[in-house]
């Protein structure tokens, strides 16, 4: 996984996946500032304390904009990866072309099909971090553990399916998926690494489209990469 994941690095360095790329760093910025304005809002809207304790509204609200940058970067990964969702099949296209050129034309998969799936990720990310965020404020340390098992399974799951989907029946690819799900987790857990870091977390979403690329090959015996 480790050789995939230089390979999938190394995709930055194509012309058309960097274009790509770009909007995914857009995408990003635009996703943060959305999660940050809308965490605000909702955060800043709480008045819980009237008459003389209301002064205790001015202090929760003070703090509830530093709890609304927290609240943000924690939804962000998975946010900013089913936007890129939009983008899997190109992404793929351009691994294939440069690592698997013998592969045979993929199926065709309708815009609407990749629209509903990336939309479907967004929304179970973003219910079940939600539904999981007082875990994340509340458990120091273990926090962690449970926020990358969990986007690590979202996206693993997600990624793994948009991409074996362009190669194989929806039954295969999820036989394939269920029998490597140890390895697809992984996948997703690196990705959602990489999403929490600063800077990295700009080019996470295009390294965990082809590193998901090279994984469906490799495990589905589709081809092995050549040196590009």
């Amino acid at each position: 996984m480790i050789g995939d994941l230089f390979r999938a690095f190394g995709q930055l360095s194509d012309s058309r996946s960097r274009a790509l790329l770009w909007r995914s760093i857009l995408l990003a910025f635009a996703s943060y500032a959305a999660l940050l304005v809308l965490a605000w809002i909702g955060i800043d809207a709480l008045q819980l304390f009237d008459g003389s304790w209301s002064w205790l509204n001015r202090v929760m609200s003070v703090l509830g904009e530093a709890g609304a940058v927290v609240v943000a970067w924690l939804l962000f990964p998975g946010t900013v990866i089913a936007v890129m969702g939009f983008y899997v099949d190109r992404v793929v296209e351009h691994v294939e072309d440069r690592y698997y050129p013998a592969l045979p034309p993929a199926r065709d998969i309708a815009f609407s099909s990749q629209m509903a799936a990336s939309l479907r990720l967004l929304a179970a990310t973003l219910i079940v971090n939600i539904l999981v965020l007082p875990v994340y404020l509340l458990l120091p340390g273990l926090n962690l553990v449970i926020y990358f098992a969990v986007n690590g399974y979202l996206i693993g799951r997600e990624y793994f399916e948009l991409v074996a989907l362009r190669r194989l029946p929806v039954e295969e690819a999820r036989a394939l998926r269920l029998g490597h799900g140890l390895m697809v987790w992984a996948c997703g857990v690196l990705v959602t690494a990489l999403l929490f870091v600063p800077v990295l977390n700009l080019v996470a979403p295009l390294v965990g489209v082809a590193l998901m690329t090279h994984r469906v090959n490799r495990i589905g015996g589709l081809g092995r990469p050549v040196a590009p």
